[in-house]
């Protein structure tokens, strides 16, 4: 079993800068996201930080494949909700059973897709928040450009990040103190 205190000094001064970078992505994403998410006049601006960091992974590859997952997930369950809302409305079916179809319709989709999950409870969401002052519409629209926006935020942080890092590496070889980033040709 290999402890902190086996391992050679550079891995845990790699570690913990990842660990540090990590951290700063995640403040730094959930910031941006709430602060689009205000900007473009969202009723709910909840969930753009949630959606930044729920997509904030510890790599890079593994916090695009989640943006990607979210957006997508979202988009369906919001698509879903409001079809199976405006349906069911027209037929005057109650909304427990306009949830049991629409999160019916949205586990269908996420079988053997886990990144599509948040289609299931992306029906409920809708589904509960339609009708209390704002359309279906309305609330699917705002959830979905709520999560993307949140989803984006991340994964530009995490792209940024990447390529922050990439830069540094090759300009200075891990190790050396005395030389400095090369950021010429920006």
């Amino acid at each position: 079993m290999t402890t902190q205190q086996n391992l050679p000094a550079s891995t845990m001064h790699r570690a913990g800068g990842e660990r540090i970078s990590y951290i700063i992505r995640c403040v730094v994403a959930a910031c941006l996201a709430y602060e689009a998410a205000r900007l473009a006049g969202l009723s709910d601006t909840v969930w753009a930080p949630i959606s930044a960091l729920v997509v904030s992974q510890e790599t890079h590859t593994a916090t695009i494949g989640a943006v990607t997952g979210r957006c997508i997930g979202t988009l369906a369950g919001a698509l879903v909700a409001l079809l199976v809302s405006l349906g069911g409305n027209a037929v005057h079916l109650p909304l427990i059973l306009q949830l049991a179809l629409a999160v019916a319709l949205s586990a269908c989709l996420s079988i053997g897709r886990p990144h599509l999950r948040v289609a299931t409870w992306t029906v409920a969401i809708v589904l509960f928040n339609a009708g209390v002052g704002q359309s279906t519409v309305m609330v699917a629209t705002d959830r979905a450009l709520d999560v993307i926006l949140g989803a984006i935020s991340g994964g530009l942080t995490a792209a940024l990040a990447e390529r922050l890092r990439a830069r540094i590496c090759r300009a200075r070889p891990f190790g050396s103190r005395d030389a400095k980033p090369d950021f010429a040709g920006d």
